[in-house]
């Protein structure tokens, strides 16, 4: 689907483009975690003590905590490496948590923590059927969006 840009009422068609590291898809969403999420950051490849690393721990505005998961090609096991460490940060104490809030954000930017709605957010280029059928099933949990890189097509006026 194109994506165009409206310049004093004008349409002008934008270039879509894939992103060539996973890593720079997270650094980016990581800097404008507020602005593009409503969330505040907390860590970036947090261990799990069940030897994984989740890519972006934050909270969002309802002070949900919220796992962020990359992948920058289709990838069978986002989705259920995500609900794995969503089974992980349920069975934490909420101290943990909180202590990582303070660290991170201050003992000011404590608020009370919904461990009744936790989160967790996938962003991939694509998603095999099982992904989406394991979003359909955990549809309360589970946020999915696609990434593509998106550019200025400077070859029309």
């Amino acid at each position: 689907m194109p994506v165009f840009h409206n310049i004093d009422g004008k349409l002008k068609k934008l270039s879509l483009i894939p992103l060539d590291k996973e890593k720079a898809l997270q650094k980016l969403v990581e800097e404008n975690l507020l602005e593009v999420l409503d969330m505040r950051f907390l860590s970036s490849e947090y261990p799990t003590t069940q030897g994984g690393r989740i890519d972006t721990l934050a909270i969002d505005s309802d002070g949900a905590p919220v796992i962020i998961e990359y992948k920058r090609s289709r990838n069978d096991s986002v989705i259920n490496q995500a609900l794995s460490y969503l089974k992980w940060l349920k069975a934490q104490k909420k101290e943990f948590f909180e202590m990582l809030i303070i660290k991170t954000l201050g003992y000011e930017n404590l608020t009370e923590i919904d461990w009744h709605n936790p989160r967790v957010i996938c962003i991939a280029e694509s998603y095999s059927k099982y992904d989406t059928d394991l979003v359909a099933k955990f549809y309360d949990y589970i946020d999915v969006a696609v990434f593509c890189k998106i550019i200025a097509d400077n070859r029309t006026k």
